[in-house]
């Protein structure tokens, strides 16, 4: 199941932080649940059925015509747009996406045609996003088969698992030799046990130990050739994974698996304490010092026009497909890059929230995930045990990107930012890398004068 709260700012969200928009804290706490928790559980709703054919812009000849989706136009939903604030927000199942690209055309044809003109005649941001959520949801909910496992985890084709197994016949024979010796080592010392508890033919007794000395000298041999030829086959096979898709085998080394799959125990009122006392803050000032001097005036005017469709193209080319969208709505980043029809829609969206000054309300509801750390396994009713990741709307992390972008080219345009300082998450500078350079050459140079 999943949980809602404030997001957390974690260590394995920092790199995600500039593409997170963070919930509020009202929102949050009152749709929280456990995650997988079987005391305290909310029910996901089943999809929800395509509505009916409706008053629509587009005819149904024109639909027809678009696409073989024979559900008619979406019905208007004045009335059912959320309000703010909701006291309980419904988290829906996944669904699976296309897997070939006409399937992507035809979907992107269907939302050119029935569902992006339905958004721009809304006027509120969340009628907009509620439109638009609801649309890409019901269409792929229609044709969605669920065919994923329960655990999540698609199965590997047994070909390819076998190949792993498999050993060159010289690999093959020298484990049959070592299995030989060492069933011929273990038969010898029983013999040598026998005729040293006799103690009467002290000669064969030497000649039967140089055998099992020579045995054992031959066993620690062949074992020490098996690891050498584990590790050269390890070695090989992380260097074909590597080559073969390099951020993968990068995720693998580098993943935090420090959690576990402990699910909590505590209730949903220790949780609402724990959470709104932990990550709760209130909104502090900054009272300028009189030794600190007046920034000078901008050269460089903020971009305070409408939003471009090159600056949301921008920011979606840069997102992970592979990221888990929010179960309040379901959008999956690749529905962002495979159907660029959709475009004007979050256009119409994103600079009515930029000159209204206002977000959907179902971007400030964040889901959880609790991931039991290795404290939980003895102590699962503990919140502390438990680390939290939020899932926020993939929507709101476009627009928030959107308007990081513009407040990084002022500040970088008028030189309120210091990069010699300041490196991490600004575009054009390599401060990872520096700065990881650096502390590598401060390291050995401690190391040659024996600082260390």
């Amino acid at each position: 199941m999943n949980s809602c709260c404030h997001r957390r700012p974690c260590r394995r969200s920092r790199r995600s932080r500039r593409k997170s928009h963070v919930p509020s804290v009202g929102s949050c706490l009152s749709v929280w649940t456990h995650l997988r928790s079987n005391a305290v559980c909310q029910t996901i709703p089943q999809p929800p059925q395509p509505s009916q054919p409706q008053a629509s812009p587009v005819s149904q000849t024109q639909e027809d015509a678009t696409c073989q989706f024979t559900v008619g136009p979406l019905p208007p939903c004045t009335t059912s747009v959320p309000l703010q604030n909701p006291a309980t927000v419904d988290l829906f199942p996944a669904v699976d996406l296309p897997k070939g690209a006409s399937e992507w055309e035809e979907a992107d044809s269907f939302f050119q045609v029935h569902l992006v003109p339905r958004v721009c005649m809304e006027e509120t941001v969340d009628a907009m996003n509620h439109v638009l959520c609801t649309g890409i949801y019901d269409f792929f909910a229609k044709r969605s088969n669920n065919k994923i496992p329960p655990d999540g985890h698609r199965h590997q084709h047994p070909s390819k698992a076998r190949q792993h197994h498999q050993h060159p016949a010289k690999e093959r024979r020298h484990q049959r030799m070592l299995k030989a010796v060492k069933e011929e080592k273990k038969q010898t010392k029983k013999q040598l046990r026998a005729l040293r508890r006799d103690g009467n033919n002290s000669e064969a007794v030497r000649t039967l130990a140089s055998t099992f000395h020579h045995l054992v000298k031959r066993y620690s041999k062949l074992v020490q050739e098996e690891k050498r030829a584990q590790r050269r086959r390890s070695r090989q096979s992380e260097r074909r994974a590597c080559h073969r898709d390099f951020w993968k085998y990068a995720k693998s080394v580098l993943d935090d698996d420090s959690h576990t799959g402990i699910a909590p125990s505590f209730s949903r009122e220790t949780a609402e304490d724990f959470f709104k006392s932990t990550y709760s803050a209130t909104p502090k000032s900054f009272d300028q010092p009189d030794w600190m001097p007046d920034a000078p005036p901008p050269t460089v005017p903020f971009p305070e026009g409408e939003i471009m469709p090159e600056e949301v193209q921008r920011v979606i080319r840069r997102c992970k497909a592979s990221s888990t969208p929010s179960p309040v709505d379901q959008v999956h980043y690749r529905v962002l890059k495979n159907c660029p029809s959709l475009m004007p829609a979050l256009l119409r969206l994103f600079n009515t929230c930029w000159t209204t000054s206002s977000v959907p309300s179902q971007w400030k509801v964040g889901v959880l995930h609790l991931l039991g750390k290795v404290s939980a396994k003895s102590d699962p009713s503990v919140p502390s045990n438990f680390r939290p990741i939020a899932l926020t709307s993939c929507m709101g992390k476009v627009y928030t990107s959107v308007l990081k972008g513009r407040w990084m080219s002022f500040m970088t345009a008028n030189g309120y930012l210091n990069t010699t300082v300041q490196k991490a998450f600004v575009d054009g500078i390599s401060g990872c890398t520096e700065h990881h350079v650096k502390l590598l050459s401060i390291i050995e140079e401690a190391r040659r004068k024996h600082k260390v």
